[in-house]
Parts: structure tokens; C-alpha cells; sequence
């Protein structure tokens, strides 16, 4: 059939032409010369009636579908009636069911329509006491009932009927359906209460063997309490979208299978961590991607983790976990005992080396550059205890942190490390330039005064940390305000890495990496110069070897702020070129990378300064024991 004719045939199904008005249970078909008129209970009933049989054409009869006719659901074959051919007195299905029940068409109420077992009320505003009987009798008598915007104001609890299968009660502003209808049922299977004002769910409040489909979106849903759906094993579809649910919970809703299962349009704030652990579904329609965390594998499931959030723990995984526990009392550990070297070095020489120290000597030490070295064991000491603060709170949560993510990441707290590990990040990159480029001003310029006045030098330090605070505030201000950002883009807090989530967060870690290229060239050059200079003075033997331990002290400072700075600004360039990446790389950065200097910082400048002291102590002590023996043995 040529798709002219086709959408002729499907235009005259329901516009019936003049020459076949007498007979509107009939619609005509027109061929060049001649038009048929016939039924419609014979169309596509697998006997041709047009000599060409378009009547039946495949194509066509998939596409006929009984619009605005009666359809013969219980005969094998499809068989669609006209309305008026439906209580006719004669059985044109094969079942009769176009003959059934057809006494009910008495009891229809003024507005609504009824036809056979199904009855619709539709655009009422109160349905008044005397229809209330009528009403009482929908439930008793017909299959299908449909009320559209009705209002029943009524004291009395209405009983569903044993015979009504589906119900569909809509956009009518039930608030209590619990005490409105007593929804037991043996044979109810579609329910549909949508766009209405329903707050809660008491419990037994439904209970319905055989229903199927259960439609309770757009309304206030805010409680669904325990055993409110009974007696009910598979659902077909269960729709709870767009409703006022901020708890999730398990068990009491749940049942023993469901099919689909619509979430969305909720704002959970809490969700019980076994929510997914007898739920036995097939599709979950939601865009928050942590119910998708609780599920198995094999559970289809739309909201899908947007990068960078995911479905782990705040450390991913068991090994970042021991790292960060490990550099963690590495940084505290090591730099609380060179701040307490720094204070008290007398009592902490004697503690480590049972010996004592020369206070003359020790009061010789370079009062400015111990305030910076006490300066940057301080900034490391801070960072130590941002990855403690990390360490509870991934303790705390556990396997619960994907509940309480949102929670989290919107907190205080979390903006508060983000600020303190931006600092510390700064803070260290300027000290170890000023400390770099201080001893090379000492040694090239040994009669300047700037770096050997310890007053000075204090006030270069403060402004340098007033300089990197009001970076950190203005990082956050930018975030927080203008940009209006609600959470953090990673549980670790960082203002670094997440460049496709946030501005701020990209011009942040733009900053931060090039800072570290040109730290790392600066301090290259510094101590590079450094040990030039100190080679071309000539010096006794006992100087030159003091001065290949400077030499190789420089080498590690230089060899440790490389693998430190040079891996994190690879990790910061990929976050800047790529839309997506691991985010257990800045895990990494942040567990193990980073933590590098505050690890190594005291151990070279404040450990191996009390080290060579010590040795220095024992060599000269040793030297006096020895001439003294000798001048006693020359007596």
C-alpha cells in the first residue's frame, strides 16, 4: 500500500463521509470508483473485505491501536467495536465482555463518563454527600475508576471493591489518603495518586496483593513510616519522584521485588547505609549518584558519579591509608622535635645524646636563620595536622562517607583545611626560596646585614605569611561567593586539582604551579651559585671539608623540592589539559607527594645541624682528653 492510501485509511477511520452517515458504526474506504462501507469489528480481523485487502495490511493493522473505540481485550484476535455498538444487545465480541455490566451506565453521575466496567470523573470541584453513594458504588461494581481534580469532603472512610483492578486519582488534593479510602484490596493492581498533597504514609495503610504499578509522585511525600505497604511481593513500577523525602531508609518500603523504581526529584540528606541490601530492582531512576553506590553491579542505575566525586571512602584505598598515617607522624613527630631543638637545645641534646652542650658555642648560632628554619618547621607541623584532621574524619565516616558526603563537603570544617592546606602549600614554597636565596646573600655579600638581623628577617617572614593567608581567603572568598560553590570538589579539601568543577580552583592551581617551576629554578640557581662560590675561596682542608657537607646538604634540598614540586605540577598540568583523570592522583599528591618536604625539611635542617654538633661536641671533647694525656705523660 502506497503511504498515500495508507494515511487516507488512517484519516477516514474516524471522520466518516457523507455517503455513509446513515450507518455510523461504519466508515468508508474510496478506490477510484467505488467506496466500501463496513464495521469496524472488521477491520484487521484477519478476513478481507476490501477486494485488494487493504483492511488487513500488515503495516497498517500494527498501527491500529482501537483510538476512541472499544477494544475486545478477552478475544484472541483484535477487535476493535464503535461505541455505539457497545450495550447494543448483541455480543460482538466473542466473550460478550461488549455486553457486560452494562446495567452500571444507570448509576453514572452528572460529568462523568462511563463505559462498561470503567468510570471517569474529571474537573469536578466537590463531589457532593448524595454522589457519595455513587461514589461508594465505583468502588463496588466498576474495573476501572478515574477521578481528575475531585474534591471529596466526606468523614467516612470509602471501601475498595473487589473487582476494581486499577485506580487513578489525580491532581485532586488528597492530603490523608490513609483515612480517606481503605485501600485493601485482592485486586487492585494499578494505582495511581499523583499531583495531590499527600505529606505521609501511615503504616498499614496500604495493603494490596496484587498490585503492580504504584504511582505516588509530585506530591509532599515527607514520610513514608514503617509498614505502610503490605502484603505486596513484585512491583512493576514504584514512582516516589519529586517529593519532599530527605531520609532514605530500608526495609519498611522496600519490597521483595521491584522492577522500576523511581527516585528522583528528592533531596536525601540521609541515606541508610543497607539500603540497597535486600532491594531486589532491575532499574533505579535517580540523578544522586550515592544511592547508585549502594547497589550490586548487575541493578541498572541513571545517576551516574559527575567527576570528581565517586563512589570511595576519603581515602580510596587501604595503602593511601597506611602512606597517610605514615607521613602523617613522620611530619608531626619530626618537626615538633626540631621546633623543640630550636627552643630548647641544651635539654634536647642531652635527652637524644646523653651528653651536654657547649652553651658558648651554641649562643654563636645565627639567631635569623633559625627563626626561619623554626618558621618553616611550624608550617610543616601545620600541614601534618591538615592530614590528621583527614585521617578522623575518613576514620569517622568509614564506609559511610558517600551518606555523608554532601554533609561534608559543605561543612565548615572542610572549607577551614582547604584554606589551612592552601597556606601551608605557600607558606613552604616561600621559605624555602627565602632560605635559599638568604645563604646565597650571606656568602656573596658577607658584610650585608639584612639576613643576619634577626628582626628583619622576622618581618620579611610575616609578610610573606600575611601575603599567602590573604591569597588562601580570597581563593575561598572567590569560590564561596562569587562563584557560589556549596561543596568542595573532593573529600580531601583542596583548592587544587578539580580545575573542570571551578574557576577558582583552576587559576588556584595554575598559581600554585607555576610558583613551583620557579621555585625549583630559583632554588637550582641559588644553590648552584652557592657552591660556586665557596669554591673559588681558598680555604684550609678542614674548611673545605665542612664545605662538601654544605655542598651535599644543598644537592639533597634540591633533589627533594624536584620529586616534590616537579610530580605535583605533572599532576596539576594534567588536571589543567585533561576534562577527567584519577582522582586518586591528587589523593597521591596530597598523602605522599606533597608531604615530601615536611618530611625531609627538619631532618636537613635542624637534624643534621644537631647531628654535626653533637660530633663536633665529641671530637673537640676527645681532642682535649688527648692533650691532656699528653701533657700529663710529659710531666
Amino acid at each position: 500500500m502506497s503511504p498515500t492510501l495508507l494515511h487516507s485509511l488512517q484519516v477516514r477511520i474516524s471522520i466518516f463521509n457523507k455517503m455513509c452517515k446513515d450507518q455510523i458504526r461504519i466508515f468508508r474506504w474510496k478506490q477510484p470508483s467505488w467506496f466500501y462501507c463496513f464495521f469496524h469489528r472488521h477491520l484487521c480481523d484477519g478476513m478481507r473485505q476490501c477486494v485488494g485487502g487493504e483492511d488487513e495490511n500488515v503495516a497498517f493493522c500494527k498501527r491500529y491501536n482501537c483510538t476512541g473505540l472499544f477494544r475486545c481485550v478477552l478475544d484472541s484476535k483484535q477487535k476493535c467495536l464503535h461505541p455505539a455498538e457497545v450495550c447494543d444487545g448483541a455480543n460482538d465480541c466473542l466473550s460478550g465482555e461488549d455486553e457486560s455490566l452494562c446495567e452500571l451506565q444507570t448509576q453514572c453521575p452528572a460529568n462523568c463518563y462511563c463505559l462498561m466496567y470503567a468510570v471517569a470523573c474529571k474537573n469536578n470541584t466537590q463531589v457532593t454527600a448524595l454522589q457519595l453513594i455513587k461514589v461508594q458504588a465505583f468502588f463496588n461494581h466498576y474495573v476501572s475508576v478515574t477521578f481528575h481534580k475531585i474534591t471529596l469532603q466526606r468523614r467516612d472512610r470509602i471501601l475498595l471493591g473487589n473487582s476494581l483492578i486499577s485506580l487513578s486519582w489525580t491532581q485532586s488534593k488528597l492530603v490523608d489518603i490513609c483515612y480517606l479510602v481503605v485501600f485493601s484490596s485482592k485486586t487492585l493492581q494499578l494505582l495511581y495518586l499523583s499531583h495531590n498533597n499527600i505529606s505521609t504514609i501511615e503504616r498499614n495503610c496500604l495493603i494490596c496483593y496484587n498490585l503492580k504499578v504504584l504511582f505516588l509522585n509530585n506530591n509532599e511525600l515527607s514520610h513514608i513510616k514503617q509498614n505502610a505497604i503490605l502484603e505486596v511481593n513484585f512491583l512493576l513500577k514504584l514512582d516516589i519522584s519529586c517529593n519532599n523525602l530527605h531520609e532514605l531508609f530500608n526495609g519498611p518500603l522496600w519490597f521483595p521485588q521491584i522492577h522500576t523504581l523511581n527516585l528522583s526529584g528528592n533531596s536525601f540528606y540521609g541515606i541508610d547505609q543497607q539500603f540497597g541490601e535486600n532491594l531486589v530492582v532491575t532499574l533505579v531512576l535517580t540523578e544522586d549518584y550515592r544511592l547508585c553506590c549502594f547497589l550490586e553491579s548487575h541493578i541498572t542505575c541513571t545517576g551516574q558519579p559527575v567527576w570528581p566525586s565517586n563512589c570511595s571512602r576519603i581515602l580510596p584505598s587501604f595503602a593511601l591509608y597506611i602512606l597517610c598515617i605514615v607521613c602523617c607522624c613522620l611530619i608531626l613527630v619530626l618537626n615538633i622535635l626540631a621546633i623543640l631543638f630550636e627552643q630548647f637545645p641544651n635539654i634536647l641534646t642531652i635527652f637524644i645524646f646523653m651528653s651536654t652542650v657547649n652553651s658558648s658555642k651554641q649562643s654563636k648560632k645565627g639567631k635569623a636563620f633559625s627563626s626561619v628554619v623554626l618558621c618553616l618547621n611550624c608550617n610543616d607541623t601545620l600541614f601534618g595536622l591538615y592530614l590528621s584532621a583527614l585521617l578522623i574524619v575518613h576514620v569517622h565516616f568509614g564506609n559511610k562517607y558517600i551518606l555523608n558526603s554532601t554533609e561534608w563537603l559543605s561543612s565548615v570544617s572542610c572549607f577551614v583545611l582547604a584554606v589551612l592546606s592552601a597556606c601551608t602549600i605557600l607558606d613552604s614554597l616561600f621559605l624555602l626560596n627565602f632560605i635559599s636565596f638568604a645563604r646565597l646573600a650571606v656568602v656573596k655579600y658577607p658584610f650585608g646585614s639584612f639576613f643576619k638581623e634577626k628582626e628583619k628577617v622576622v618581618c620579611a617572614i610575616v609578610a610573606g605569611f600575611v601575603t599567602n593567608i590573604l591569597l588562601s581567603l580570597v581563593a575561598l572568598f572567590s569560590f564561596k561567593v562569587i562563584e557560589n560553590g556549596q561543596q568542595m570538589p573532593s573529600g580531601v579539601c583542596w583548592f587544587l586539582g578539580q580545575t573542570t568543577t571551578s574557576c577558582t580552583v583552576e587559576i588556584f592551581t595554575i598559581l600554585v604551579a607555576s610558583l613551583q617551576i620557579v621555585s625549583l629554578a630559583h632554588v637550582c640557581v641559588c644553590h648552584s651559585v652557592l657552591v660556586f662560590e665557596l669554591g673559588k675561596a681558598k680555604m684550609e682542608v678542614s674548611t673545605k671539608t665542612k664545605d662538601q657537607k654544605i655542598g651535599i646538604q644543598l644537592f639533597i634540598i634540591t633533589v627533594v623540592n624536584a620529586l616534590c614540586w616537579l610530580q605535583s605540577c605533572a599532576i596539576y598540568f594534567i588536571s589543567l589539559t585533561m576534562e577527567t583523570f584519577s582522582i586518586d592522583l591528587l589523593i597521591w599528591n596530597v598523602v605522599v607527594i606533597t608531604p615530601l618536604n615536611a618530611v625531609i625539611n627538619p631532618l636537613i635542617f635542624s637534624g643534621y645541624p644537631l647531628v654535626k654538633r653533637h660530633l663536633s661536641e665529641k671530637s673537640s671533647l676527645n681532642l682535649h682528653e688527648s692533650c691532656s694525656q699528653n701533657i700529663r705523660t710529659h710531666c
